[in-house]
C-alpha cells in the first residue's frame, strides 16, 4: 500500500458512481467537501478525466485505476463538476482531490464522470479548468449500452414503468430533436438511450479542442476481453508504473438483460447505428468488433 494514500483519501468509497442515489452518502459527501473547501487551494486539480461513455466499463476502469500506488483517486468515481457543478467553482472541484503535499514520487489523482462525453458544453469547460489534464473514453456497441441503460433506468427507478420501446420512442419525439443543437435537458438521462451512442460527434467536439494525443480510447469489448493488456496502455498513457497489475480485474456493474430485450429492439438499434459506427471507424481509422 502506498503510504501517500493517507485516511483522509480512504474514508471514501471511490467506486460510488452517483451520492445522489443514497441520501446518508450525500450528506456525508457534503460534509466533507465543505470541510476539505478550508485548504481547497491547497490541493490539485485532475490529472485525468474519465469522459465516458455511460454504461461502457467506467465504472470498472475506475476500480482497476483506482489500485495502482501511483494514482489517488477523486473521493468518489463522478464528480460531475463540468455538467451538474459548475457553478459551484473550481475550488469546490479541488476539494474532492488529494492536497498537493500527498502527490509526490508521481503519483496522479482523477475522476470518471461518463456525462461528460455526450454533453457539447463540457470539452469547453475542462480546457478552460483542466487544459492539460488526459482524456480517457470507453466506446461500448452503442446498441449494447442502450438497452444497458435502459435497464439501469429501471434499476434506479424501480417505479418506472415504461418499456424500452416506450423510451426509445419519447427519444425520437422529444430529445434526439432538441439535441441536435444544445444539450438535453435535466432529467433526459432516463430517454436518452441512442443520443449518448452517437460517439463519432462527441469525439469530433473534443478533438476540435485537444490534441489527439491527449486522448486515450478504449474499445469496451476489448477491455473486458483482456483487461490486463488493456489497463496497461492506460497506465502507459498516464505515465506511471506500467509494470503493475491490479489484483482484482473482475469487471463491475455487470447486468444480464439479453433474455428481456426482442430481436427486433437489436435489429432496430443496429440499424440506426450503423451509420454513426461507420464514422466512428472512419475518425478512428480502425474496424470496430460491432
Amino acid at each position: 500500500m502506498n503510504p501517500l494514500r493517507l485516511k483522509e483519501n480512504r474514508m471514501f468509497d471511490p467506486l460510488r458512481e452517483n451520492p445522489a442515489i443514497d441520501p446518508f452518502f450525500r450528506m456525508y459527501i457534503r460534509l466533507a467537501v465543505l470541510f476539505r473547501r478550508a485548504n481547497a487551494k491547497n490541493r490539485v486539480l485532475p490529472d485525468f478525466l474519465v469522459v465516458g461513455a455511460p454504461k461502457s466499463g467506467t465504472t470498472s476502469l475506475f476500480h482497476y485505476l483506482a489500485q495502482h500506488p501511483q494514482i489517488l483517486p477523486s473521493i468518489y468515481k463522478e464528480v460531475h463538476f463540468f455538467n451538474n457543478h459548475y457553478e459551484k467553482s473550481v475550488l469546490w472541484y479541488r476539494a474532492h482531490f488529494p492536497l498537493r503535499s500527498q502527490l509526490a514520487d508521481n503519483c496522479i489523482t482523477g475522476e470518471a464522470s461518463p456525462a461528460y462525453l455526450s454533453n457539447p458544453i463540457v470539452p469547453e469547460r475542462i480546457r478552460q479548468v483542466c487544459p492539460r489534464s488526459k482524456l480517457i473514453m470507453i466506446l461500448r456497441n452503442p446498441t449494447d449500452r442502450a438497452i444497458s441503460h435502459y435497464f439501469h433506468i429501471k434499476k434506479q427507478k424501480p417505479d418506472c414503468n415504461l418499456s424500452i420501446e416506450d423510451c426509445l420512442a419519447r427519444e425520437d419525439a422529444e430529445l434526439l430533436p432538441l439535441g441536435r443543437n444544445k444539450y438535453l435537458p435535466k432529467g433526459a438521462w432516463f430517454f436518452s438511450l441512442k443520443y449518448r451512442g452517437l460517439y463519432a460527434k462527441q469525439l469530433q467536439r473534443y478533438l476540435a479542442l485537444f490534441p489527439r494525443e491527449q486522448m486515450h480510447i478504449i474499445i469496451s469489448e476489448r477491455m473486458f476481453d483482456d483487461p490486463a493488456k488493456e489497463v496497461k496502455k492506460v497506465l502507459a498513457f498516464l505515465g506511471v508504473e506500467d509494470a503493475f497489475l491490479p489484483q482484482d480485474l473482475k469487471p463491475r456493474n455487470v447486468s444480464r438483460f439479453r433474455k428481456d430485450v426482442s430481436p427486433e429492439i437489436y435489429d432496430k438499434l443496429d440499424k440506426y447505428f450503423a451509420p454513426h459506427n461507420a464514422k466512428l471507424a472512419e475518425l478512428l481509422g480502425e474496424e470496430l468488433p460491432w
